[in-house]
């Protein structure tokens, strides 16, 4: 139960990260090594407990994110009209609004998780399929630009970001890697760093040492962290596609370890948050597409002025969308496939009485 509450907490911090990035991206001037540390790790690290959590992938849990996709993309077609980001509304399913990539891929993952449980017992069929995926995940990148390009020759509007292919496959292993973690591993991972010292000391020399390093090439490391984008946009000269590649998922799994260390198992503001991260994921936006393209009295402001604005609005989208009262109201439609089966057990079970009490009265 501890180490439940522990990976609640984990969640409700990384939620809080999400939001936070997506605000300072509105205004990211002076503030871009600060973004590009939260991507550094952030996604990876939900989506290693995503693959954590996924032990019993069910067809209905990909339903439901079939179902929540169609739902807030349809959504925010026309919300982003009245937000002023489109000066059409137009309802495209093809490519996913900001955020929802994460909903199209984890739809991809959870049934790559029910093929694995299918194969379970072939070994060799399994570490076949497992080995070509990563090494497809690993090299996606270097040869997206040119597959896009053919692809475009029949289907004009391609694009690395359709369906979330490209995140699909860069970020893999991270789903991959949570799937496969024991509860033991897990167990080994929160205690390996476990006075607190040590904790703060590692966490402060790691992140100065991250901050140097983006330092000198920001303008293509953010490119990198995004996961959408081909080689060619975060190619850095003398460094190989590999090496960059490889200090992206170093980084990542550093940052998921020291994560999974620093974060407390106690009750606190972050439970609740993690508990209701869904609903806070998909509905932070309806405050940052405003701002997207309203964001003139944010751009006047200092970086450290809007930092400190942004991490305020960050708190407070945050306790709104994951407070209690809202996911009561709002679990209808974050939940779609759970409340269709009730509406269809009780239309069901309405059928049967209505069957049973025709037969006891039929003269």
């Amino acid at each position: 139960m501890q180490k439940d509450m522990k990976l609640n907490n984990v969640k409700g911090v990384l939620i809080f990260l999400v939001v936070f990035a997506h605000l300072l991206g509105a205004s990211k001037s002076g503030l871009e090594n600060m973004i590009e540390i939260i991507y550094s790790f952030h996604m990876p690290a939900f989506i290693f407990l995503n693959g954590y959590f996924s032990k019993r992938p069910s067809i209905k849990k990909v339903i439901n994110l079939i179902l929540l996709y169609v739902i807030f993309q349809t959504f925010y077609c026309v919300y982003r009209y009245y937000a002023g980001n489109f000066s059409v509304i137009q309802f495209t399913y093809g490519r996913p609004h900001t955020h929802l990539w994460y909903i199209v891929s984890l739809g991809s993952w959870y049934a790559l998780a029910i093929i694995l449980k299918k194969i379970n017992g072939r070994h060799v069929l399994k570490a076949v399929l497992l080995f070509l995926l990563l090494i497809m995940s690993f090299f996606s990148r270097f040869y997206a630009d040119q597959i896009i390009e053919f692809i475009k020759i029949y289907y004009s509007s391609m694009h690395t970001q359709t369906l979330s292919i490209l995140r699909t496959f860069v970020f893999l292993p991270f789903f991959l890697a949570g799937f496969y973690c024991s509860r033991d591993l897990m167990s080994k991972i929160y205690s390996a760093l476990d006075k607190f010292k040590f904790k703060l000391f590692s966490i402060l020399a790691v992140s100065v040492l991250i901050f140097i390093i983006l330092d000198q090439h920001n303008d293509k490391f953010d490119q990198l962290f995004f996961g959408f984008l081909g080689y060619q946009k975060f190619h850095i000269e003398n460094h190989s596609y590999t090496g960059i590649v490889f200090f992206h998922y170093s980084l990542a799994v550093l940052g998921i370890f020291l994560l999974l260390n620093a974060v407390g198992a106690g009750k606190n503001k972050f439970t609740q948050w993690g508990e209701h991260s869904l609903a806070i994921f998909l509905f932070h936006m309806i405050f940052i597409f405003p701002l997207l393209t309203h964001n003139s009295w944010l751009n006047e402001q200092n970086p450290d002025t809007r930092l400190i604005l942004c991490f305020t609005m960050a708190f407070g989208i945050t306790s709104l969308f994951g407070s209690r009262a809202f996911n009561r109201v709002v679990k209808y439609i974050i939940y779609p496939m759970k409340y269709l089966e009730l509406i269809y057990a009780r239309l069901f079970n309405q059928t049967d009485k209505n069957d049973e009490y025709k037969k006891r009265h039929i003269v």
